[in-house]
């Protein structure tokens, strides 16, 4: 009040006080002062405002940003800030580690049962494992179907054992899902927290170790810790593309290639896939293999999908003629976020939705099928078209193609290349041709690098065509 009255300026605070019913609330508390009739301030007028519920209400948002809405865990954002608090604390003496934990085989029951049963074991799995761990530790959920856990304050053979605790708890226990009962399994990768590398650090190294564990098999367990240089050196490597990919994001350092689609009948191009690529800083061409792998084990394909998908756009509205077929990453499918901002902006452009041809590889549709499918329909909806890549290498059956609303089938490389001198190759490509004329799609055979093997796909009822025969993906749109 002096302050006010002193300085004739208005003051505005928070404060904690107990209402006339004795119960605790927040206010703002703002003084004002007025003058008198000679000018001087006089008296201060006092305004208090209950700010409870608004703060109630800012806290709760605040807390749901740091959550996972389906399991009600800490989400990747906590985890992170907990696995840096992990760091310092390793410095002082006490050291932790970081399990990264990946359930085997859950992609059989989102593409047997559904999505919303899939949620119901993630919600149980993530129950169980919370049952198994103390108030030191951290349990969050990483994303998808995987899980992380932050064990303080223990030594490598510590965790090694409260991870085979938590694979035991959770391959011991059947899930019921009303009709049947399901059994999965956890592979883990553990990263020991000793202080010598940052938080992203040991991320990674959870990560090459929780992939490590997964291509031994099933159920298994990796343990890495720093002192190894030669995966220091993988994890630095790593660091550094991480971030080439984003400032490349930033920077506009990415180009979008066009490979032609060939009418093998006529042998003209009549479309175009638009191929990703990454610039160096002398503007060099980086091929996708070295940066696509690194981008969606870091969670950045969807931004590069989105990056693609908005100049694809922008090419479109500029040449309403052409028909472009656009790569969605299997990463990108997990998200529906990603789903809403793709349908968000075929919405907003000026091009006929029929212009855009999305392709998902077989791969990437039968790791969640229900999903893949949703990803067709909504798009479907809005007019564009599906296409099928990499057709064959999933082991993909007829009926599963039956039930996906795709245009086109394209076949895989691996069957073409060979398809004049192995007699199986030939039979999968007619199979696969037989099968997609029944269901009304059209195919593509892609990898075609000669002319023999053009006419011989021709001679087989292949409708399209996509290889070096007619060119390498470029900068420049071929005309038909």
């Amino acid at each position: 009040v002096r302050h006010v009255l002193t300085e004739r300026a208005a003051w505005q605070g928070e404060r904690d006080i107990v209402g006339a019913d004795g119960v605790p609330c927040v206010a703002v508390q703002t003084l004002t002062p007025v003058s008198g009739e000679a000018g001087e301030p006089a008296r201060v007028v006092c305004v208090l405002q209950d700010v409870t519920e608004r703060r109630r209400q800012d806290e709760k948002l605040r807390r749901m940003a740091r959550l996972d809405l389906l399991t009600n865990l800490p989400n990747r954002a906590a985890l992170e800030e907990s696995v840096d608090r992990a760091v310092r604390a390793a410095r002082e003496g006490e050291p932790s580690a970081l399990l990264l934990l990946d359930l085997d085989h859950f992609n059989v029951v989102n593409e047997a049962l559904g999505h919303a049963v899939g949620d119901r074991v993630l919600v149980a799995v993530a129950s169980l494992l919370s049952e198994c761990l103390d108030d030191r530790h951290v349990l969050a959920r990483w994303g998808g179907d995987e899980f992380a856990v932050v064990l303080r304050g223990v030594a490598a053979d510590e965790a090694v054992r409260v991870t085979e605790e938590l694979q035991a708890r959770v391959s011991d226990y059947r899930f019921d899902l009303g009709f049947e009962a399901v059994a999965l399994g956890l592979s883990a990768g553990v990263a020991l927290v000793d202080g010598a590398l940052e938080g992203r650090e040991v991320l990674a190294l959870a990560d090459t170790a929780l992939y490590e564990a997964k291509e031994r098999g099933s159920g298994r367990v990796v343990v890495l810790d720093s002192s190894d240089d030669a995966r220091r050196s993988e994890i630095a490597r790593t660091g550094q593309w991480v971030r080439r990919i984003r400032d490349a994001l930033r920077h506009d350092r990415l180009a979008v290639h066009y490979q032609p689609v060939v009418d093998l009948a006529r042998g003209v191009p009549v479309h175009a896939e638009a191929l990703v690529r990454m610039l160096n800083e002398r503007g060099g061409l980086i091929p996708p293999g070295e940066f696509v792998p690194l981008a969606e084990r870091h969670g950045l394909m969807t931004a590069v999908d989105r990056w693609v998908l908005d100049h694809v756009v922008q090419h479109l509205e500029r040449h309403p003629s052409r028909r472009l077929f656009v790569n969605l990453s299997g990463t990108g499918l997990e998200d529906d976020g990603h789903l809403g901002a793709v349908e968000e902006r075929v919405r907003r452009a000026l091009i006929r939705p029929s212009q855009l041809v999305f392709e998902v590889t077989e791969t990437a549709a039968l790791r969640d099928f229900q999903r893949a499918r949703r990803w067709m329909e909504r798009l479907s909806d809005l007019g564009c078209g599906f296409a099928l890549d990499d057709f064959g290498t999933g082991f993909c059956t007829f009926s599963y193609l039956r039930r996906l609303p795709v245009d086109y089938v394209k076949i895989d490389r691996s069957f073409v290349s060979s398809v004049r001198r192995d007699r199986g190759d030939e039979a999968m490509v007619r199979a696969i041709v037989a099968v997609a004329r029944a269901m009304d799609k059209r195919v593509i055979a892609e990898g075609v690098e000669d002319a023999e093997t053009a006419e011989a796909l021709t001679a087989m009822g292949v409708d399209l065509g996509q290889g070096f025969l007619w060119g390498r993906p470029g900068q420049a749109f071929v005309e038909a």
